[in-house]
This record gives C-alpha cells, sequence and structure tokens, in this order.
C-alpha cells in the first residue's frame, strides 16, 4: 500500500457514528484523538493506521492545520515499536514519556499504574472545581468554561497530583515541560470545543469521559485550528493563573519570570524545530514531515511529547555545597599495578610526563595515540617504600627491591587502558594487573584554608602512604590511595583527618576550578592534550624525550596555538540577566536532562559534548558543554569567541554583552557563561601569530 495516499475505503466523516472500543480495540491517553476513532474517523480498532489516515482525519474532521497535523502523524508511525513501519497502532504511543504526560486532566501518573485509561476519580473533581470557580455556591450553573476557570482547573490538578505523591511516597515529576504540557492539553480542549476560552462545560465532560465529539448537543468543529490559536491559549491561561509565583518555585525555576520566559522559550523552539526535539526515538522525522515553522500542536498530550523519564524528581534534593575541608573517596576510578625492573621505561616511553626525574613523587600525565589524541589521563604513583608494596611483595626480597607503580584512570577505562599497556609490553620485564576496589581506593582530600603543593608535604611514601599532591589547579588538595573505605579513616595521619564528603563535593570542585577528568570530558581518542588543559595542569613535559604522540604535541607547543580549552561555566534561567562571579547555587534547578536524564541531585554523566551556541540568529557554535552539576559545568570553549583571553594576535571577537546558550534536550534553551579561573589566566601564553591549531 502506498503510504502517501488516502486508500480509497478511507471512511467519511459521519459524526452520527459512535460505538466505544470494544474487545481487540486499542486507543492512545488523547481523549481527543481516541474519539476520531470512535466516531469512525480512523479505523475504529485503532490499528494499522498510515501517516496519510492520521493526517486525512485530523485536517478534514478538526480542521487542523495541514503542518501541525503531519508532524502528529510523523511522530506516531516513528512511535511504532517496528522501525521499518510505516503505520502505527494508538496504542503505541501510549507509554510515559512519548505522549503521555503526569498532571493529566483525567489520567492518573504514571508511577500509580494506571496512567492510559480514564480516570473518573481525577477527573470529577476537576469538574467540580469548575463549577466552585465560577460560581462561589458551588452550584450546576457553571456551565460554561473561562480562561480563569480553566487556569484554576489545570493548577488543581497539579496541587492534587503533588498530594497525592507526598501522601503515598511516590516520585513527582513537574518540571518546565510538565508544566508546558499541563497548559498544552487545556489550550487544545479549550480551543477545540469552544471559542475564546469560553465552552460549554458538558463538552468538555463528554469529551474526556466517554471520548466523543459532542455533535449531538451542537458542536461543530472549528473554522480553523491553527498555533496561532494555542499561542493565544497560552497567554490568556498563563495571564490567569493566580498561582504564578507558587508554580514557578514547583517547577525550579524561581520566580514567575523565570517560568514565563521559560515556557514562551520552549515553546518557540519547538515551533521552530518541528517538534523534533520532543521526539526520544531514533528516526529521524525531517524524513517523515515536512520541517514547518508552524506550531505543531493537535493535542498536549499527543504532541508535546516527553522525552523518556527523569530518574530524579525535579525535587530531589540537589548536592550541597562543597564543605571547606573533606575526604571524598572517588569511586568512580581504578587501579592498575606495573611492578618490575623495566617498568619505568615502559611507562616512560607511554606517557606525556617524565617519570624518571620524579622518582619518588607521584605524577600527573596522559597516554597518548601515535596521532597525540589523549586515550587517557591518569596519576602515577610510585609503590617503593609504601607499607602497600612491602604487603605484596613480603615473600620476593628481589620484587621488593623492583621499581612498581599504580596507574590511576577513569573506573570505566581500566580495562581499555589494561589493553593499550598489554599491546605495548611485548617482552618487556614487568608483571601489570588491575588493582581491585576492595584492595585500594582513590581518595581526594582539601583543606580551603591550606594551600597543600609538593613542597609543603612530603613525599608519598615517605610516611609508608601512597598519594601525591594534586596540582592541576590551585586548591585540589591531596590523593591518597587507602586500603578500604572502613579502613581508610584509621589509615589517615591526625594532620589529615577530615569530615567524609560525597563524590559530588569533589567533581563540584574540579568543575569550579576549570579541572576535566576521564573519558566522558576527555574523549578518547579524539581530544588535543592542550584543548583540556593537560600542559597548563602540569601533565606534560616538553623537554622530555621520545613518547608515543609526542610529535604533534611538541609542535603544537612551539608552533601552533591552542584556540579551544577547557574553561569552568555557568548555566543560568533564560530571561535573567547573566551571573557576574562562578559560584554553585544548589537551588538551581533546569529541564537539562541530556544523554541519560540525571538531574542536578546527581552528576550528569552522559552530558558530554551538547553544543553551546551563541545567542543570536546565527547560533552558530563556540563550545561544547562536557559536564555539569547543578548551574556548574565545564565547557570546552573557543577562548576569543567566549572569554576576553587572546591568543592568537587576530583579534578576538567576544565582547562582555555576548551570551551564550545549550539546548536543554526539551526544545528550549539555558543560558551559559563561560569563566577564566586566574591560574589558567596566568598559565596561558601571551596572543602572537602562529600556526592554526584548533
Amino acid at each position: 500500500m502506498d503510504t502517501q495516499q488516502v486508500p480509497e475505503n478511507h471512511p467519511e466523516i459521519d459524526w452520527s457514528k459512535w460505538t466505544p472500543p470494544g474487545n481487540g480495540d486499542v486507543r492512545s491517553p488523547c481523549p481527543a484523538i481516541n474519539s476520531l476513532a470512535n466516531h469512525g474517523i480512523l479505523p475504529h480498532n485503532g490499528k494499522n493506521i498510515t501517516k496519510a489516515m492520521a493526517n486525512e482525519a485530523l485536517t478534514k474532521a478538526l480542521h487542523l492545520d495541514s503542518h501541525i497535523a503531519n508532524v502528529f502523524a510523523a511522530g506516531a508511525v516513528a512511535a511504532n515499536p517496528d522501525h521499518s513501519a510505516h503505520s502505527f497502532n494508538l496504542d503505541h504511543v501510549d507509554k510515559h514519556g512519548y505522549f503521555e504526560h503526569d498532571v493529566s486532566l483525567s489520567r492518573d501518573d504514571f508511577v500509580f499504574g494506571n496512567n492510559h485509561a480514564f480516570s473518573k476519580a481525577i477527573f470529577e473533581p476537576l469538574i467540580e472545581t469548575y463549577k466552585a470557580s465560577a460560581t462561589p455556591q458551588g452550584s450546576a450553573d457553571a456551565v460554561e468554561t473561562s480562561w480563569k476557570t480553566a487556569s484554576e482547573v489545570r493548577y488543581a490538578r497539579v496541587k492534587a497530583s503533588k498530594a497525592k505523591h507526598d501522601a503515598e511516597g511516590g516520585e513527582w515529576t513537574y518540571g518546565l515541560k510538565e508544566s508546558i504540557l499541563s497548559y498544552g492539553e487545556s489550550a487544545l480542549y479549550l480551543n477545540l470545543l469552544g471559542k475564546n476560552g469560553v465552552a460549554p462545560l458538558e463538552w468538555v465532560r463528554i469529551l474526556f469521559e466517554e471520548e466523543r465529539l459532542p455533535y449531538a448537543e451542537g458542536w461543530r468543529p472549528p473554522p480553523k485550528f491553527d498555533q496561532s490559536m494555542m499561542n493565544h491559549a497560552f497567554v490568556e491561561m498563563i495571564k490567569a493563573n493566580e498561582h504564578k509565583a507558587e508554580e514557578a518555585k514547583l517547577v525550579g525555576m524561581g520566580t514567575v519570570e523565570a517560568l514565563e520566559a521559560g515556557i514562551t522559550m520552549n515553546l518557540e523552539k519547538s515551533i521552530a524545530s518541528g517538534m523534533s526535539s520532543f521526539y526520544p526515538h531514533g528516526r529521524n522525522l525531517t524524513m517523515l514531515a515536512r520541517p514547518s515553522p508552524l506550531p505543531p500542536y493537535t493535542c498536549a498530550r499527543c504532541l508535546l511529547k516527553q522525552q523518556k523519564r527523569r530518574a530524579v524528581s525535579t525535587h530531589a534534593t540537589p548536592p550541597t555545597p562543597p564543605p571547606p575541608s573533606g575526604a571524598a573517596r572517588l569511586a568512580n576510578r581504578r587501579l592498575i599495578s606495573l611492578h618490575g625492573e623495566e617498568a619505568p621505561k615502559f611507562l616512560q616511553g607511554l606517557i606525556t610526563n617524565n617519570l624518571t626525574s620524579r622518582t619518588q613523587a607521584g605524577i600527573y600525565a596522559a597516554f597518548l595515540t601515535a596521532p597525540g589524541k589523549v586515550l587517557h589521563d591518569v596519576f602515577i604513583y610510585p609503590t617503593v617504600g609504601s607499607q602497600w608494596h612491602k604487603d605484596a611483595h613480603s615473600s620476593d626480597e628481589k620484587g621488593l627491591e623492583q621499581p612498581g607503580y599504580l596507574v590511576e584512570v577513569d573506573g570505566e577505562e581500566v580495562e581499555t587502558l589494561m589493553k593499550h599497556l598489554k599491546k605495548h609490553k611485548l617482552r618487556s620485564k614487568f608483571r601489570m594487573r588491575v588493582v581491585e576496589a576492595e584492595e585500594l581506593g582513590v581518595w581526594s582530600l582539601w583543606r580551603e584554608d591550606e594551600r597543600w603543593t609538593s613542597h609543603t608535604q612530603d613525599s608519598s611514601t615517605s610516611n609508608g602512604m601512597l598519594g601525591l599532591t594534586d596540582a592541576r589547579a590551585p586548591g585540589m588538595g591531596q590523593r591518597l590511595l587507602l586500603p578500604s573505605s572502613s579502613q581508610a579513616r584509621n589509615g589517615l595521619p591526625a594532620t589529615l583527618e577530615m569530615e567524609e564528603a560525597p563524590l559530588s563535593a569533589y567533581t563540584l570542585r574540579r568543575y569550579l576550578r576549570g579541572v576535566p577528568e576521564g573519558q566522558k570530558e576527555i574523549p578518547r581518542d579524539e581530544s588535543l592534550p592542550m584543548n583540556y588543559n593537560l600542559d597548563i595542569m602540569g601533565g606534560i613535559d616538553f623537554k622530555k624525550g621520545c613518547y608515543l604522540g609526542q610529535e604533534l604535541t611538541i609542535r603544537t607547543h612551539h608552533t601552533g596555538v591552542v584556540r579551544r580549552r577547557v574553561l569552568p561555566v555557568l548555566l543560568y534561567h533564560p530571561g535573567t540577566p547573566a551571573p557576574e562571579s562562578l559560584a554553585y547555587d544548589p537551588n538551581f534547578s533546569t529541564a537539562l536532562p541530556f544523554g541519560n536524564n540525571q538531574h542536578v541531585a546527581a552528576e550528569d554523566t552522559a552530558v558530554h559534548h551538547r553544543d553551546i551556541k551563541r545567542d543570536d540568529k546565527r547560533k552558530r557554535a563556540t563550545g561544547k558543554l562536557i559536564g555539569r552539576i547543578g548551574n556548574v559545568g565545564l565547557g570546552l570553549c573557543r577562548l576569543e569567541q567566549m572569554s576576553d583571553l587572546a591568543v592568537s594576535g587576530e583579534g578576538s571577537s567576544f565582547s562582555p554583552e555576548d551570551r551564550f546558550v545549550v539546548e536543554d534536550g526539551q526544545g528550549g534553551e539555558v543560558g551559559l557563561k563561560a569563566f577564566v579561573p586566574d591560574w589558567i589566566r596566568g598559565t596561558v601564553r601571551s596572543a602572537r601569530v602562529q600556526k592554526r591549531v584548533e
């Protein structure tokens, strides 16, 4: 069958025909779409609906703008689990975060189970709210809706949803996108059933409860149904909402102005993108629906689709600011042991730093590919003289005297690094193994009121402990390798005793200083070491002899210009002034789920490489957001476009008034500002005209 043509036997519109679904029939979570199937305008069984059939039904039956109808039809086809299909069943879109959403006017929330079928327990109180809002006595004379009463009913549902979650301990998700969906659902039925917000209340009940369009009661399709009507409904309901300030706090936007700006920006962004940003499915919707600047509304549930459900509620407790002193176990880091007489020579030929010049102190370094791209950023700890070394080789006197090293690497990359080491080991005389997490753990310790450097502290093995000073940036403290979390406290010297802090505290301290770490932030085999500040963080010895990847690294250092570097960045809500100083705000919240849909209460581990764009008409990319917690993150930034640093001698396009944004993953944008810490400003070389190196 040609899926672009309406079949000859596709039914004509007959509003007098209405049959509720029977055995074997399927339905969607949207009453308006279901009513088309109940009236026979779509196949009554709700199955094998082509894009052309859906377009025909929506445009002819509801007078829906064809561009909007096309976007819905394309999204519905994309919802089919069979990615090669050109049709869909109504129940294909009946899943949370795709078309269905929480705080529905007629369905229960996802966490409580039945979120797809009509709930009288949910809907009836809203009808009573309508009556009470229109007539203080709550009489049945309230027969018409209005913008004000619709806004009251919508917010009553929001409060009822939150109260039920609080009472039953469910996870309540209500962010900016949920707010947009909630407004959109009301805008749909008000425009479909009435004019300028006025519709008979009985018609509303018939649509939601019976899933029937009230043709027999006098309803007729609107002369037109386009985005201007939806936009008008949004504006009027927001104006009529007497609880805007309270809702702004629930959404996490802080102020009414930020909430209104967020809704407007997300709505405009969604319209401009043809709603493709709301579709988490991997299929290319631009191949299924014509791009259109016209807005894509038919039904709030059917067109404003959520992304996958966030793993953490909007109201989950965000990370607290890092304490002034603390000890955090870095459970995301692992260790590899190398031991034997040729271990130093082997490592020296593979890493960017000079191992032999500092035999007693640990170092920061990187493994590179032959073309000079970063494979792994690492810390290397000499073990000779440590208690761990003595215990590991107590039965082997010769082994006790041989050099040994522990290489600290991103925990998810430990096996990858082992493969790299094995590939180059050949017949070198040393042994290597992955150290079990229970055997040794990596800890970071810091005190804000003390400056720990390699000159103010004893060498790592002088007291039998394994550790080093983290000199990548001022204030990073020390790293210690301790037997296990339970034994760690007993192993700390009295001068290092401090309260345990979460991993997020360590990560926040890194981000505030502009320090990237691990292959989620420094992509493997993609990145030049200078772009990620390995040179200015002490990870490269430019006077060292040959090592794998040296040629491009040295040439870039002596003849090139590093135009992109990692800087700390601050996120802020659209519609608010750009921040003046770099500071973590534990109350910041945004609909910024990115890849793994984590919220601000946890480190975003899949945030990597989302474009940062100049906030102008061209929207040209000026960098990439590579990690964040709350409002603090790291960005790979073009220095002369996003900061006042001049590195090329060719002039800078940066202005303090420039604004930058990053997409929030839901069709909206979040403001972003980069900051240049003093330690980076003082170490980046002054501008000079040299060979271009991105």
